[in-house]
């Protein structure tokens, strides 16, 4: 939010909504109402002035109705733009507000206007809203306070929430000592609405954790559901996490009724155990409920305006499957939850592929050439003005004592209650302003938010400081912020130190608040200490290939490739098979919309054939060196062996590399419920080619038995080295969903024996309806408990099972029994590439993205991106988006002139070298290499660095017998005075 507010090619419209749109791909014109605010946000300075006298207030509507909001207000801490709005359904316009503004920005009188806009493309990206549970009355929303949504329990946890970070019963404002939480409200068939919200289960399993996180007196918490459905890339390890903490309990089964007493308001929940059969009366101080989503207010209007249209369930609807971000009208896409409900990984990657697709359409209308190709890479201009600069009233500035090299800052983050709620603010302040070379202290609520930047950017200037000192979160996550920050007032960004307050104090030490205070008070004497001895560094600037490696030629693969081209890029694809299609290109049909498999593969193939991609068939890649933008890749025949180092390859100079080689489907083992054992014992994808000729391969079978999840959900099997995915496949349900119903058609029963049935995607709900409706039975077994196949003459005949709901013992005759198999790692193709690459792979074997929300599809190694089946298991519109997003993160980057590489690497004193080569043999990123100095007898050998390569971890600085090699921003002066400082005495 922060970065697009920074952007200088980003213009915020706030408050604004489409009216009219016009003309097609890359000659769109749109009409854009702008509403008014009553307040002209390039004057507003967000100072709180008119808030402060503001008399009006109402229910917050940010915070889903708890606590109150000001009429005139900002609309969320952190929000960008930092202007402040009224709300003229409750604005009385006293004027009050009018008079307390100091740059007279506030303007009741404002009237609505329109902006006309000429733009190549359009992307819908207005998410969803929480489903109203007040239309279940059985559930006493609105009625009894205790009762609240999922979204109000977020609000709660949120350290800038109502009750800051806090969790209170509304009725009382007491913490509560036991949750319930409902789930499926609104959805699976709840109010009318069909569809799975996808994202509600593992919602409550974090709020769970996080709740007692937040309130260790916390006693119990109880979650009721019918499927838990944790389907994600390590979801079913968190949900394993939370099923062994004794104070969760899941409970299977949808409540009937929740009651009140009426004098404690403490609630009874009326619920049937449907794996006991015991109808229970649950007692708890709060219930919880997980709301679905539904379309975003306005959806259909403005699908009409657009000109596209929306689907049954009132979502804007997708053209395809396996085109799933582009809607009806060419040039008009649609990304995150606009168009069913997501998680925050997969909205992501969406908004990504969606710019990676809207700027497909620039550079055919010809505007992308010459707004960012062959330019170089941005840099911060976003500068406060020196006449502007300022420090906040409430900060703390001690007389200069300061030598004249060290001039630091210190700013403290509250960051809501996540620091402030453990440690002393005020005493850590008070020592800060003692510390050595500090000359200015100040605390903000949220640091990193747009308006303490400004803050921050304001008192640099003002108090000359060329040091600065951020004691807050994390260095991974917001140490870029403050670096820019730093960048934009003048200031060498890498000056700045950050101190890790929260994770290292307030968070693992919450239960004493004293002890983590005095943590807090050490760490912060070392990082002023290491502060005062920082030097300015400059980025090392390299230039950029324009040419893309993508490796994989699966459906995602060539979805990346395509993209690419289609943005003006050179690519190469890389494919070992002889074929294009990869594990598609075995199936049948695509769900949930029946397209014909071969009809989506054909689709793409033709595209790739058309755009003059440079494609490799039956080609691996044999090694890769370089860096990012610079990357040399050996390419050979894939007969030839990939480690094989005597094979003579093509190499090719590429910018960007996408490991796109995708998974493939477990194979039981030898007797795993009879495979291999009894003959009418397959697998899905092998039902998949019988369901192409059913008219042939099906004959004489009347009954087929589906067993769910295997291989799939066995983490102790894995941990101990054998095959399968620890995790959910996420394909296999629907998958069966899916046959189950073209077997309908054929007149073939089926009976599905599962655990949890994970019908997550868009329409897979629906779909699993379908096939109840149609007359496929579906039965519940216990993981404990699995499916027994009892067979004779090399056939099953028979599958029993302990039906979890029934409680009882199943028999069912079968003619053909059918192994949901689901996705694991390609072993040995993925291990080649780690090697070759350095990209890590988890646990799981799958690779792993750089942050799972925030960066779902680039890797650790900068350059070198991932997407589809080969990050984890995902069903194919889900891998197509991110196979669309690798083109808009790749294309960032090549379509830049040159790039700047961090300058925290390691280098050489060539005096102090002895070329002993012990660096070269350490360094796993390739950087050091020996060099030969001098001629004749003088000639020696010398280490060198290359800067590109290196990573700074410092591992060659460490073991250098002479000393030769220092680390910089890591000095050993650096960290002396560190260690020097931890041992000073701790002043209170």
């Amino acid at each position: 939010m922060m970065d697009a507010g920074r952007h200088p090619r980003i213009e915020i419209l706030r408050c604004s909504e489409v009216q009219a749109l016009e003309g097609g791909p890359g000659e769109f014109h749109a009409t854009v109402r702008r509403h008014a605010t009553g307040v002209d946000e390039v004057r507003c300075t967000a100072c709180g002035a008119c808030t402060q006298v503001c008399r009006t207030e109402g229910p917050s509507r940010y915070n889903s109705g708890i606590g109150t909001a000001k009429a005139i207000d900002r609309p969320f801490p952190q929000s960008v733009p930092a202007a402040y709005a009224i709300d003229f359904e409750l604005c009385k316009k006293c004027k009050l507000c009018v008079k307390a503004c100091p740059r007279d920005a506030v303007d009741l009188e404002m009237e609505p206007h329109d902006v006309e806009l000429d733009v190549a493309a359009v992307i819908v990206a207005t998410g969803f809203d929480e489903f109203d549970p007040s239309l279940m009355r059985n559930y006493g929303f609105g009625v009894y306070p205790d009762v609240v949504t999922s979204l109000q329990l977020e609000r709660m946890l949120n350290a800038s929430g109502p009750t800051m970070g806090h969790v209170r019963r509304l009725s009382n404002g007491e913490s509560p000592h036991s949750f319930i939480f409902v789930q499926c409200v609104g959805a699976r068939g709840e109010a009318g609405q069909a569809f799975c919200s996808r994202f509600c289960c593992m919602n409550a399993v974090k709020d769970a954790i996080l709740t007692k996180q937040h309130d260790p007196n916390l006693e119990s918490v109880t979650i009721l559901y019918t499927d838990l459905r944790a389907f994600g890339k390590g979801f079913d390890a968190l949900y394993e996490r939370a099923r062994a903490m004794d104070w969760i309990k899941f409970v299977r089964g949808r409540p009937s009724k929740i009651n009140e007493n009426p004098e404690t308001h403490d609630l009874e929940v009326l619920v049937e155990d449907t794996e006991s059969g015991k109808p229970l009366r649950l007692k708890t101080e709060m219930v919880v409920l997980s709301c679905a989503g539904k379309p975003a207010a306005g959806t259909e209007a403005l699908a009409n305006k657009l000109g596209i249209e929306t689907g049954p369930q009132g979502f804007v609807a997708r053209k395809g499957s396996d085109t799933p971000l582009e809607t009806k009208r060419a040039g008009v896409f649609v990304c995150g939850s606009a168009a069913g409900p997501h998680v925050i990984p997969e909205c992501v990657a969406q908004g990504s592929a969606a710019a990676a697709l809207a700027a497909a359409e620039l550079h055919r209308a010809g505007i992308a050439p010459a707004a960012s190709r062959g330019a170089k890479e941005h840099k911060s201009d976003h500068r406060v003005p020196a006449n502007e600069a300022g420090g906040p009233d409430d900060a703390t500035a001690p007389p200069e004592g300061g030598t004249e090299q060290s001039r630091v800052g210190v700013f403290l983050c509250h960051c809501g209650v996540n620091i402030a709620g453990v440690l002393d603010m005020k005493q850590l302040l008070s020592y800060a302003s003692t510390l050595p070379g500090v000359v200015f202290a100040s605390d903000e609520l949220f640091a990193c938010s747009s308006t303490s930047q400004e803050v921050i950017q304001k008192t640099i200037l003002k108090h000359d400081l060329n040091r600065l000192v951020i004691a807050a979160c994390t260095p991974r996550t917001h140490e870029a912020v403050f670096r820019q920050n730093c960048e934009a007032a003048g200031l060498n960004p890498y000056l700045v130190e950050m101190v890790n307050v929260r994770d290292q104090c307030s968070w693992i030490h919450a239960d004493k608040p004293e002890e983590a205070t005095d943590k807090a008070r050490d760490l912060l004497r070392m990082g002023v200490a290491r502060a005062r001895g920082l030097e300015p560094l400059e980025r090392v600037e390299v230039g950029v290939t324009q040419h893309a490696l993508v490796i994989g030629g699966g459906l995602t693969g060539m979805r990346a490739a395509s993209d690419l081209l289609a943005q003006g890029l050179r690519v190469t694809l890389v494919e070992r098979q002889q074929q294009l299609g990869g594990l598609t290109r075995a199936l049948h049909t695509l769900y949930p919309d029946g397209t014909a498999a071969s009809v989506a593969v054909e689709r793409i193939e033709n595209r790739i054939g058309e755009s003059g991609i440079d494609l490799r068939m039956g080609t691996v890649v044999q090694s890769v060196s370089g860096f990012v933008g610079n990357f040399k890749v050996q390419l050979v025949p894939s007969e030839q062996t990939p480690d094989d180092q005597h094979v003579e390859g093509e190499e090719l100079e590429v910018g960007a590399i996408v490991v796109a080689i995708g998974a493939e489907a477990y194979e039981p083992q030898q007797g795993e419920f009879g495979y291999g054992t009894y003959e009418n014992v397959i697998t899905t994808s092998q039902l998949e080619h019988r369901l192409a000729d059913a008219g042939g391969q099906l004959k004489g079978i009347d009954s087929v038995a589906f067993i769910q999840c295997v291989g799939s959900r066995c983490p102790e099997r894995v941990q101990s080295g054998g095959p399968g995915n620890p995790g959910c496949s996420r394909i296999c349900c629907p998958a069966t969903v899916k046959q189950t119903l073209e077997l309908q058609r054929e007149g073939v029963n089926s009976i599905v024996f599962y655990r949890d049935m994970r019908t997550v995607g868009l329409g897979g709900e629906e779909m699993y309806r379908d096939s109840r409706s149609s007359g496929a039975v579906y039965v519940r077994f216990g993981e404990d408990k699995p499916p027994e196949l009892i067979g004779s003459e090399g056939k099953a005949t028979e599958v029993r099972v302990w039906d979890t709901l029934l409680h009882t013992e199943v028999s069912v005759p079968v003619d053909l029994v059918v192994l949901a198999t689901g996705l694991v790692p390609r072993v040995a193709d993925a291990q080649h590439i780690q090697e070759m690459l350095k990209t890590p792979r988890g646990a799981d074997g799958f690779f792993l993205e750089r942050h799972p929300e925030l960066a779902p599809v680039e890797t650790c190694v900068d350059g070198v991106f991932v997407c589809g089946t080969a990050q984890g298991p995902k069903d194919l519109p889900d891998a197509l988006a991110q196979a669309s997003a690798v083109a808009a993160k790749a294309g960032a980057l090549l379509g830049r002139q040159q790039l700047y590489l961090e300058p925290t690497v390691c280098e050489i004193d060539a005096a102090l070298c002895r070329g002993c080569g012990l660096c070269v043999s350490l360094c796993e990123f390739h950087a050091p290499s020996l060099q030969e100095t001098g001629e004749g007898q003088m000639a020696l050998e010398v280490a060198q660095i290359n800067a590109a390569l290196c990573k700074g971890c410092g591992t060659c600085a460490v073991w250098c017998p002479t000393g030769a090699i220092r680390a910089r921003h890591f000095t050993d002066s650096q960290i002396t005075e560190m260690i020097d400082s931890l041992f000073q005495p701790s002043r209170r």
